[in-house]
């Protein structure tokens, strides 16, 4: 035999039914940030993963172009054009070394430690995807076999 439900007492009230949805909400809300956090530190990596390939690029090139270059006579700060067919052509300095490949990196090559002739610094930089008022960065550091 059917129950017969009192007045009053048919059904959840409007308060649970808010309770339920600020619930979700939370949640909802919660999984969203987690979600994005992860997609900031993927793309974080993969330009990291990139930078630091330009810079093994940078450093191939160096390889090879050193026997040919005056090392003393190179500017302060330089990138290698790793299009170029020879020497005279191949060292790029100032603003040439801005958007890398045409892309967001920031390719510098330096001698940082006078005293060390045959040391290089390979430094990148690019806009950080998580903070875009700052910058990121890689170095990387190769010594000249003499």
């Amino acid at each position: 035999m059917l129950k017969r439900n009192r007045l009053g007492e048919t059904g959840d009230t409007i308060i649970e039914v808010l309770i339920v949805l600020a619930v979700l909400g939370l949640a909802i809300g919660i999984s969203y940030a987690t979600a994005n956090r992860s997609l900031l530190d993927v793309r974080g990596a993969q330009e990291s993963a990139q930078a630091t390939s330009y810079l093994q690029t940078q450093i191939e090139a160096f390889r090879f172009w050193a026997p040919s270059l005056t090392l003393g006579s190179l500017p302060s700060t330089f990138c290698i054009d790793t299009t170029a067919n020879d020497s005279s052509t191949a060292i790029l300095s100032g603003s040439s070394c801005n958007n890398y490949q045409n892309s967001i990196y920031t390719i510098q090559i330096s001698n940082p430690n006078p005293i060390i002739p045959n040391e290089y610094e390979f430094h990148a930089t690019w806009i950080d995807v998580q903070n875009p008022s700052e910058q990121d960065s890689a170095t990387l550091f190769y010594r000249l076999d003499q």
